[in-house]
């Protein structure tokens, strides 16, 4: 009999320990940036930009952001890639690429490899404070 009590509250602590780290982790948060945009981490690997009430149908960019940098008309950002391989979905360590979001226009300039993003970033007048370091390896 008491075997079984403690069973049952080892599989109810047990059960409520994996619920509770499944859901809003202390990791969980949602960083303002500018206009409607937020950072959002869930993860190390779910990492993203989008507005706070984010659809599917909307204009992100998607995970995983390792870097961005912004001000009050542009956001700027570098994804690692996710590689699916024979055993899974991973980050990549060497392949990125680059997002611009046009603030006001609500406009996601994305994916782009370096060049690409350096010529957007000069197009559109991003100075250079604004400019993120480029990564060893830009996706082409």
């Amino acid at each position: 009999m008491r075997t079984i009590y403690a069973f049952r509250i080892m599989t109810t602590v047990l059960g409520f320990s994996i619920f509770s780290g499944c859901g809003g982790g202390s990791g969980d948060h949602s960083t303002h940036l500018a206009g409607e945009f937020y950072f959002h981490s869930h993860s190390p690997i779910d990492r993203f930009i989008a507005p706070l009430t984010w659809r599917f149908s909307e204009e992100s960019i998607p995970s995983t952001v390792v870097e961005y940098k912004f001000n009050d008309s542009y956001i700027v950002a570098c994804r690692n890639l996710i590689v699916i391989g024979d055993s899974g979905s991973r980050t990549s360590t060497d392949r990125f690429d680059y997002w611009i979001v046009d603030i006001a226009g609500r406009d996601v300039l994305g994916p782009l490899d370096w060049e690409t993003f350096a010529q957007y970033q000069e197009r559109l007048g991003i100075r250079h404070t604004l400019s993120i370091k480029r990564r060893s390896k830009a996706t082409e």
